[in-house]
């Protein structure tokens, strides 16, 4: 297949905006807003109706929200092998076959306290993103989720058809979305706001907002535009493998990560901490390669 122009522009505007962040060149940031209007402008695409809708046709494949996805052709040799998004290590019931008691014994696990404070005064996101929010975290249902979430966004399981493990989920029978519309309106946001250009991205940012029947900007809590900006990605895009680019693109890794990257000198950012160490298979291939300095420092 040949990618259309749009997904070409959407990839630019989180190229420029990734390269102004970290190499300090504000002027890509406006280089990013265009690519990104030449996406939003687009007669192609536009948002869906609801965060239900979201969940149920943008997040499954081939809507108008959708920029460019990959289809997920599964077959028996590797369909356990493709990790679909982060959400696979958070679905349980009653996505997957079980009991509502699975999911303390995840990992990868969120509080209901936690989700209403992300998500309030009315945002449908909440309802939508996670399962029957009010009745699941009623005191009667503690015993079973001790005070934890069901992601609900992910809705179509691929379960396995082999005797052993029949029913048992696998993966996730949906295309990965790489880019949607919200995604990059919500980039053009945060650009504008790196730009001082406040009452632009403040318009992208209620656009968003609207659609989820969230309360407009400002409301308490929206005393920095910029850092708004990252959260309503956050509760928009949760678990489509936005977060930690962004929390880095921003530089918020100190106070939206774990103790151990608030620990970080600002020499051990500068030489590659925030990236994984390359590889062996590319050090085998290349005798020549060489090793971040931070990681090579820890081998």
């Amino acid at each position: 297949d040949v990618p259309c122009k749009e997904i070409v522009y959407a990839f630019l505007s989180k190229a420029y905006a990734w390269k102004a962040s970290l190499n300090n060149e504000t002027d890509l940031f406006t280089e990013a807003i265009e690519a990104a209007t030449k996406v939003i402008d687009s007669p192609e695409y536009s948002l869906a109706a609801d965060p239900e809708e979201v969940c149920t046709s943008v997040l499954v494949r081939n809507s108008d929200e959708s920029i460019f996805e990959i289809r997920m052709m599964w077959s028996e040799t590797n369909i356990r092998m493709q990790q679909f998004t982060t959400v696979m290590n958070s679905i349980t019931w009653p996505i997957a076959k079980g009991t509502k008691g699975d999911i303390k014994k995840i990992q990868t696990k969120i509080l209901f306290s936690t989700v209403n404070k992300m998500y309030y005064g009315g945002d449908k996101r909440r309802d939508a993103y996670f399962f029957k929010c009010d009745s699941m975290s009623h005191d009667t249902m503690f015993k079973y989720n001790e005070g934890y979430a069901y992601p609900y966004k992910y809705r179509k399981p691929l379960v396995s058809t082999n005797y052993w493990d029949l029913g048992e989920l696998v993966n996730i029978d949906q295309d990965r979305i790489v880019y949607r519309l919200a995604d990059i309106i919500l980039i053009r946001a945060e650009c504008y706001a790196r730009l001082g250009k406040d009452g632009l991205a403040i318009a992208d940012l209620n656009r968003i907002r609207n659609r989820a029947g969230a309360p407009k900007y400002p409301v308490v809590g929206d005393s920095d535009l910029r850092y708004s900006i990252f959260k309503e990605r956050e509760k928009e895009l949760i678990w489509e493998c936005h977060r930690y680019f962004d929390i880095i693109r921003n530089g918020y890794y100190r106070t939206e990560l774990s103790e151990a990257y608030s620990n970080l000198t600002d020499q051990d950012v500068e030489n590659g901490a925030l990236y994984l160490p390359v590889g062996q298979g590319a050090f085998n291939n290349n005798p020549l390669m060489l090793q971040n300095k931070y990681w090579l420092s820890r081998y």
